[in-house]
């Protein structure tokens, strides 16, 4: 995908492709940098032609819950994570199927209420949803900040694993490998997000032997579970300059120049689940874009 159209409105009339299956569930994760600047820009035409059965929002932004009464009809069921620094982070999942039971904070994090706006997660019937906006480890003055909610987070999935499988989606802040960062991104190993310590958190999790080949170090253990990059599983090592993140500061999204930072990590009990992991190239409203997972199975 070499050049994108700049950031501006949603297109009137979106067109994205079908379902796969018609009964299957239909998850969407998107870093909307502001949930009220989404709004202005169409926010309601993309849902309607995504049809989204899950919605996990990063970095909303918001002070309080929304009373947008469309939205409340069309999601039912909302967990708002928001932040106790006014305007700042925020996390939410909006979803059609009711969850079992839901937390807005990293509870085994030190200190779980600075974890607000960061994190929710849902537990439902079968599985157990984790929607994140993993803080930015480039833009924090204290960088142990970012490991402590990688440990909190990464214990915080083993635990939830024990009882059902984990989805993990949303803005994870960190490139699995040097094919999701564009040559002239950043230095792979030095950029923030791509640093050998963020990796190696994230291997921690995401241990399929195919990825992450340059850390040999890190502390893992043979028996854990496996987890996919659901995009990657999907579309292999061919897909060379996809992205979900084009910082407007290098006017990246005009001469394709990006991060794959957002996606899908699947526990290896649903990956053959997955019909569909998809990024919305088409909606482009944000410096991040839309990605898409289609699941057929129930939640």
């Amino acid at each position: 995908m070499s050049k994108l159209s700049k950031n501006g409105s949603i297109p009137d009339k979106p067109v994205l492709p079908p379902r796969l299956y018609t009964q299957s569930v239909k998850i969407v994760a998107w870093n909307v940098v502001s949930y009220q600047s989404i709004m202005k820009k169409g926010f309601e035409r993309y849902l309607k032609a995504e049809q989204p059965d899950v919605l996990i929002l990063s970095e909303t932004k918001v002070n309080e819950a929304p009373g947008n009464m469309l939205l409340r009809a069309q999601f039912p069921f909302q967990s708002w994570s928001i932040s106790q620094k006014k305007g700042y982070a925020g996390c939410a999942i909006l979803s059609k199927i009711k969850p079992l039971r839901k937390w807005l904070t990293l509870p085994n994090h030190p200190d779980p209420l600075s974890t607000k706006g960061r994190i929710v997660t849902l537990e439902y019937e079968n599985t157990h949803l984790i929607g994140t906006y993993v803080p930015n480890s480039g833009m924090m003055a204290d960088k142990g900040v970012r490991q402590q909610f990688d440990d909190a987070l990464f214990d915080w999935i083993g635990e939830l694993e024990k009882s059902k499988p984990v989805i993990w989606g949303g803005d994870l802040n960190t490139a699995p490998v040097a094919h999701d960062v564009h040559p002239r991104g950043g230095t792979w190993g030095v950029s923030a997000g791509t640093t050998i310590a963020e990796r190696r958190s994230l291997k921690r999790v995401l241990n399929d032997a195919t990825l992450m080949t340059d850390i040999t170090d890190a502390d893992l253990s043979d028996t854990r579970r496996k987890h996919y990059d659901a995009w990657r599983h999907l579309h292999g090592w061919d897909e060379e300059g996809e992205y979900t993140f084009y910082s407007m500061k290098i006017g990246g999204r005009g001469s394709g120049i990006g991060w794959r930072l957002d996606t899908f990590i699947v526990d290896e009990n649903l990956i053959d689940r997955v019909a569909a992991c998809d990024i919305r190239y088409e909606i482009y409203a944000s410096d991040h874009l839309p990605i898409m997972l289609e699941l057929n199975s129930d939640l």
